[in-house]
């Protein structure tokens, strides 16, 4: 059987959305006859000897260290990490498995210098997965130097991988303009078979409120304060109302961004249920009548397509948003609620387009934005196009 070493830095079994990402394209190349086996990282443990187990009938290596910035250490950890990968690749070669080819997520890591070193070693083809334009601006004060490099990496270092697999049609575009670079185009994908029709929340306002909820982090992507401002601007009738719901942030990082938490606790209307695990998250979803992702129109956004709007539609939970990157395929005034912008004037319009609506408008919304997810990201829809990308891998 052929086979395909997925190359992680991170653990597959942590159900973020790298994880989520990389399992489907898993999935997709075990329904095109591939054996994919997975070497991952786990860096929050102490440091011990490589294990091997079985991930949703994938077998997995995990190489576990504890990640330090210590310099002192960081060349420790770069042999044992060494180590561990050719421990794994001898493992991998006992068994009589032939590799194929080889996926790598495109960042700087050990696991992408050992990765891709041994591929080259063994003149075997390697792949790149691509989700997200790094923005070099991001870097001030004492590490203002990295914004240089970053430039460089991007522009001229990462320009220069031969086989791409790309998560929007921005950064499919950048290197498909390099000649040597052969890419495939594959968006924000998940398995619908994730998502049971017990799952499926149809029902308008379970909770008798609007029930809406972000999952994030506040600031760094995600314009969510803003619609918080926008909630604290209605009146007490209609934030009556509404219930949102925060998950994966603090109060404090809204006080930060210059949010008032004093207005925060006097609205009611608006939870912060701090840290919680990922099925908590889902578990939220499926009780929630819309979910937020409000971004700046950035080149971060241009390259990236969020996995958990993905997941939202899937859940059949519509997007209250603005359109950025490759949003516009996907998103509409039946399937979503569509900002023009991310201001406060936009935020307050789609919250008063909301309230307005009534149950059965709201509950056709839901199945459009279900049936929009069936039809543009189940990972059987990429079959064919992963197909002919092997068949032609440089």
């Amino acid at each position: 059987m052929k086979s395909i070493l997925f190359c992680l830095s991170f653990n597959i079994t942590d159900n973020r959305p790298y994880a989520v990402r990389a399992l489907t394209i898993a999935k997709i190349y075990r329904e095109l006859g591939y054996q994919v086996i997975f070497i991952c990282v786990d860096n929050t443990n102490s440091q011990r000897a490589f294990t091997q187990t079985e991930y949703c009938d994938f077998a997995c290596y995990t190489i576990h260290f504890f990640k330090t910035r210590n310099p002192l250490k960081i060349f420790k950890t770069k042999r044992f990490v060494k180590q561990q990968f050719q421990e794994i690749m001898n493992n991998i070669q006992k068994n009589g498995t032939e590799i194929q080819s080889l996926i790598i997520p495109l960042m700087y890591d050990l696991i992408e210098k050992f990765g891709r070193s041994y591929a080259k070693k063994n003149k075997i083809p390697f792949i790149y997965t691509t989700t997200e334009w790094y923005l070099y601006h991001s870097f001030y004060g004492k590490f203002i130097w990295l914004k240089y490099l970053c430039a460089v990496y991007m522009r001229n270092i990462r320009a220069k991988r031969k086989n791409v697999i790309a998560i929007s049609r921005f950064l499919a575009n950048f290197y498909q303009t390099k000649k040597h670079c052969h890419v495939a185009l594959l968006p924000s994908i998940v398995d619908e078979k994730d998502y049971s029709k017990k799952e499926i929340n149809r029902q308008a306002k379970t909770s008798g409120k609007i029930r809406i909820m972000y999952a994030g982090y506040p600031g760094k992507k995600d314009v969510i304060h803003t619609f918080l401002r926008a909630i604290l601007s209605l009146s007490e009738e209609e934030r009556n109302k509404i219930a949102f719901y925060g998950y994966g942030f603090e109060e404090k990082d809204l006080a930060s961004l210059g949010l008032s938490i004093e207005e925060i606790h006097q609205s009611k209307c608006i939870h912060i249920c701090g840290q919680v695990s990922q099925q908590e998250v889902k578990n939220a979803l499926n009780i929630s009548d819309f979910s937020i992702l409000i971004r700046q129109d950035t080149l971060n956004a241009k390259g990236g397509f969020s996995t958990k709007i993905v997941e939202s539609m899937m859940a059949g939970v519509p997007i209250i948003g603005n359109l950025t990157g490759d949003m516009e395929l996907y998103f509409n005034d039946e399937n979503s609620v569509i900002l023009s912008n991310p201001s406060l004037e936009e935020c307050q319009k789609a919250l008063k387009k909301v309230l307005m609506m009534s149950d059965s408008e709201m509950e056709e919304m839901k199945k459009a934005a279900h049936q929009t997810a069936i039809q543009s990201f189940d990972y059987h829809l990429y079959l064919e196009t992963m197909r002919k990308f092997m068949e032609e891998l440089k």
